[in-house]
Formats: structure tokens, sequence, C-alpha cells
């Protein structure tokens, strides 16, 4: 009799286990795609539309995670079935969007770099409002990066490259959004970076290099929009470079190597400081002014 006492106290003892932050990011990521349904949203009205409802969800479940959790998160996801692939990706970008938000609260920098070594993640990131440094890398799928600070957002700097799959990069600084740098770089798939900067949006550099694909670029900073620098190397579109209101386009290259070095500095600086993202405009605008100075549009 004692001892089953002793194990009956001993099991009184034994703890709840607690739930660490990949999974309550999983469980709420499951309980999203099952809560939205696409229905006859298109992915444009899906995202524009209901980004704020999606993104109170998110907030409001409170959950602690950091940007490591974010790429184990969309690491995990790409091996599990796909319920519903918009809000999968649109809910990695509201992760990423609200991180930015609270660490900008507090004085630091976000740095996001999301490598999924060839895995397939249609929409990664989709819609992300606000984000400081974006990398996407190795991904596979549609409309990777898509709609990125869209809508009245603002990014920094946001980079994809390794990506196959349509649509990537597009929409990026669509509707009143803001970007500082974006690049994409060995895309495989058509309408690469398509509509970036247009319908009244704005971006500092914009740079495609190395992409296989129709219509790559096409309408960019259309519609009211707004580039510095349009950059275009390697690009097999016919399309491409076909634009709407831009400082400097470059489609030959002459301009490649200061570009690039103009670009990385901006990155590493931007990156490792807390340079605000109107200085970070200003140093493009100042770096477009030295490059126009020294010839037309080529």
């Amino acid at each position: 009799m004692l001892e089953e006492l002793k194990g009956i106290q001993a099991a009184r003892k034994v703890k709840p286990a607690i739930k660490g932050n990949l999974e309550k990011l999983i469980e709420l990521g499951s309980q999203l795609e099952r809560e939205f349904t696409t229905g006859s949203f298109s992915h444009i009205n899906l995202i524009q539309e209901r980004r704020p409802e999606l993104y109170k969800i998110v907030k409001d479940a409170d959950i602690e995670y950091d940007k490591q959790d974010i790429q184990a998160l969309a690491v995990a996801f790409s091996s599990k079935e796909v319920q519903n692939p918009i809000i999968r990706g649109a809910y990695i970008g509201a992760l990423v969007s609200l991180l930015t938000e609270k660490n900008n609260k507090e004085g630091r920098r976000t740095i996001v770099k999301l490598d999924l070594t060839g895995s397939e993640f249609p929409y990664l990131c989709a819609g992300a409002k606000y984000a400081d440094v974006l990398m996407i890398k190795n991904v596979k799928g549609k409309l990777i990066g898509y709609n990125i600070a869209s809508n009245y957002g603002q990014a920094g700097i946001v980079i994809l490259q390794g990506i196959k799959g349509d649509f990537a990069g597009a929409d990026i600084a669509f509707n009143h959004g803001q970007a500082g740098i974006v690049i994409l770089q060995n895309i495989i798939g058509n309408d690469a970076g398509n509509w970036m900067a247009a319908d009244h949006g704005q971006a500092g550099i914009i740079s495609l290099e190395d992409i296989i694909g129709d219509y790559a670029g096409e309408y960019m900073a259309y519609n009211h929009g707004q580039a510095g620098i349009i950059f275009l190397k390697n690009v097999s579109s016919i399309y491409a470079g076909n634009c709407g209101n831009y400082s400097l386009l470059d489609k030959q290259g002459k301009y490649s190597s200061q570009i690039r070095r103009f670009a990385d500095e901006m990155i590493k600086k931007y990156s490792e400081s807390r340079m605000t993202f109107e200085e970070l405009r200003e140093e493009i605008g100042r770096f477009t002014k030295r490059i126009k100075s020294g010839g037309e549009n080529v």
C-alpha cells in the first residue's frame, strides 16, 4: 500500500510538457489555414483585403519568437501538406512584419534570412507589410515574395535569390508602398518583378539579374510609381525594361560595377547600423544623381 501511495504522489508531481515557440507557431499556422478560406478571393484580394484581420490574429496570439523561429517554421511548413498555400505564405509574411515593428520600437534592426535549400513554398512571405532586411533564397513555387511592402508598407532591403516559379517578387512596393533596395537574382520563371513600385509606389534601386522567363520587370514604376535606378543584366525577356517613371534605366550594364558596389555597401551599412529608412533613401538619391551626372540612360 505504501508503495502504491508513493506512485500516486509521484504521478501528481509530473508537470505537463511546455510547448516551445516553434510548436506554438505551427499550431497557429494550421489554425489560420483552417479559418481563412480562399473561396472566391483571388490571391491579390485575399492578401490585400484580409491582411489586417490575419495580422491581428497573429499578434493577439502573443507568441514569443525570433528570426530563427521564422526560418525554422518555414522549413517545417515546406515539408508538410498544404491546406491553404496563400495563407501559409502570408502567415510567414505576418511574422516578419510584426517582428520588424516590434524590434523597431525597441531600437533594433530585424534581419530575416529564409533559405529553404530548394524546397517548395509558394507565396512565401506574400504581403509582408514591413521588413528591414529580408532575404529569401533557394525556394520553388509561384508568387514567392509577392506584394512585400505593398499597400502603404515599407521595406529597407529585399533580396530574392535562387527562385524557381512565376511572379517572384511581383508587386513589391506596390500601391503606395516603399522599398529602398530590391534585388532579384537567379530567377527561373515568368513575370519576375512585375509591377514593382507601381501604383504610387516607390523604390530606390531595383536590380534584376540573371532572370530566365518572359515578361520580367514589366510595368515597374507604372501608374504614378517612381524608381531611382532600374538595373537589368542577363534578363532573357524582350519585355524587360518596359517601365514607367524612373531616374535611370541601365539595360546595358554600363554602371553595373558602381551599382553593385554601392548596393553591397548600403546593405551592409543598413544591416549593421540604425540608419533610418529615410536616410537610406537619401543616400540612394545622392548616388543616383552622381551616376546621372555621368551620362544618360543606357
